[in-house]
């Protein structure tokens, strides 16, 4: 550190100050990143412990249109892995594959529950509607990545029309911000059905995001 003055400091070398110092940088900018620790990466870092290797941080990271062009945009060349999820009650296991993995995950909720099946199949059909609105987020990657003056047909064939289906899937998102847990108290009187559904998730996850 001979450079006693910068334009930019960045405080943290975790994902976004990693993110913002690249792109600063690129431009042009004299930045100082700034990190406390001895190895950059934030909470995404592994520890070692009697030989074994663990990672820390979330679970996993969705692209939701914006990690992938990151790293196009960088140049960065980094394998991303699907996150296989797995959930266990009693002794069953349901390992999810896709969103057709919903089908027997209401399926094993009917055989624990069969006095409950109206109100579970009420239930799942929300969260279809969810997953489709979720469908729509993701349909497409983040724009700001392209220039769209140069690229006038992705602007008109693809952007444009998938506008109007983006802002409906927004605004029904934006009715679904209720901790998941008081929606479906609504759905069903059953609490052990609740907790049940709701034993994956922090307390008040919204519902559009539990579901």
């Amino acid at each position: 550190m001979t450079t006693t003055s910068h334009k930019v400091i960045i405080v943290g070398a975790g994902m976004a100050g990693l993110t913002a110092a690249a792109y600063l940088s690129r431009a042009g900018h004299d930045v100082l990143l700034i990190e406390k620790n001895e190895t950059c990466g934030g909470l995404l870092n592994s520890i070692q412990k009697d030989g074994f290797v663990f990672d820390t941080g979330p679970r996993s990271i969705e692209n939701s249109g914006a990690v992938r062009p990151f790293l196009n945009d960088l140049g960065i060349s980094l394998e991303l892995l699907k996150s296989p999820v797995s959930i266990g009650i009693e002794n069953e296991i349901l390992h999810f594959t896709s969103n057709e993995s919903t089908h027997d995950y209401q399926s094993l909720l009917k055989k624990l529950y069969p006095d409950n099946k109206k109100e579970i199949a009420a239930i799942f059909l929300l969260i279809e509607k969810i997953l489709k609105d979720m469908a729509i987020l993701n349909e497409i990657d983040n724009p700001l990545f392209r220039d769209m003056k140069k690229d006038i047909g992705y602007l008109v064939k693809k952007l444009l029309p998938y506008l109007g289906k983006f802002l409906l899937a927004i605004r029904r998102i934006n009715r679904r911000k209720e901790p998941v847990e008081d929606t479906l108290k609504k759905m069903t009187s059953n609490q052990s059905l609740v907790n049940i559904m709701t034993q994956h998730f922090f307390k008040s996850t919204p519902t559009f995001f539990a579901l």
